[in-house]
């Protein structure tokens, strides 16, 4: 029967060194109605999101990452703001490892985000709104020019990093692009 999550194959090869015929039963993932597509997807953006940070490894200085920015996340519009933090990065910090991975997992949102407005439960990261209060606080703050000399508001945030960390961003729904405002330490 065919209609389960994972089948049980026969993988048959010859060792090129040895010549001889090796025969192994390996499990795949199998997809046959919507259900097992949902059932195995978080698995594959886990696992598209691992080969992606693996990619990024190479990448020395944040002042390289800034440099290459449109090149490796073209669906991101990187406000002159969080040039600074950026730059200040250093591949081998957590705090590097935490930006890209959430980089990484906005990116492939954004890449397949084709219709609809932006939903933020689907995105990953707990992507949330600024309390009213807060609105009305740093509202200042938050308004930040962007490379198209317009002014945004930049409410909506998640946190990356375990020490109170922020990236602020605009959803653009008619480029279908993240408009990053602000990165690093939570506006107080």
């Amino acid at each position: 029967h065919w209609k389960v999550k994972f089948l049980t194959l026969r993988q048959e090869s010859i060792d090129e060194k040895s010549e001889e015929f090796q025969t192994e039963d390996v499990e795949v993932r199998n997809s046959f109605d919507t259900n097992s597509v949902d059932h195995h997807s978080r698995f594959l953006i886990n696992r598209n999101i691992a080969e992606e940070e693996q990619r990024f490894r190479d990448i020395a200085t944040g002042h390289e990452l800034w440099q290459r920015k449109d090149e490796l996340f073209p669906y991101f519009i990187f406000c002159e703001s969080t040039r600074q933090f950026i730059e200040g990065l250093s591949n081998d910090s957590e705090l590097y490892r935490n930006l890209l991975t959430r980089f990484i997992q906005y990116h492939h949102y954004f890449s397949g985000w084709n219709e609809g407005d932006f939903d933020r439960h689907t995105a990953g990261g707990n992507p949330v709104l600024e309390s009213k209060t807060r609105v009305h606080k740093f509202a200042n703050e938050l308004t930040i020019m962007c490379p198209d000399g317009k002014y945004r508001f930049f409410t909506m945030h998640c946190r990356f990093g375990v020490r109170g960390y922020r990236l602020h961003f605009v959803p653009d729904t008619r480029m279908r692009k993240c408009i990053i405002g602000y990165i690093g330490m939570k506006i107080t």
